[in-house]
């Protein structure tokens, strides 16, 4: 079950999230379960080269990986309020 450890370390069910992350996580996932083009925009922010890593490497990609699907699936969290 690799892959299942897999996706449990990235979206952090591992107990390795950050709490902001962990709050982002809902937004990403809400609905996956029956919507499967969420499925997978979710499944496609995973680059194939992050899979093929070795544990150790695998562990030190997860939290850019984190910010990477949160930029990507959410631009809007990461703007900046203007005056």
């Amino acid at each position: 079950m690799p892959d299942i450890n897999i996706a449990a370390g990235l979206l952090g069910y591992d107990g390795t999230a950050a709490d902001d992350f962990v709050g982002i996580r809902r937004l990403i996932i809400h609905d996956a379960g029956h919507d499967y083009t969420r499925r997978r925009a979710i499944v496609d922010t995973v680059p194939e080269q992050l899979l093929r890593m070795t544990a150790e490497e695998f562990d030190d990609s997860i939290d850019e990986w984190r910010h990477i699907t949160q930029t990507r699936l959410f631009p809007e969290l990461g703007r900046q309020p203007t005056m």
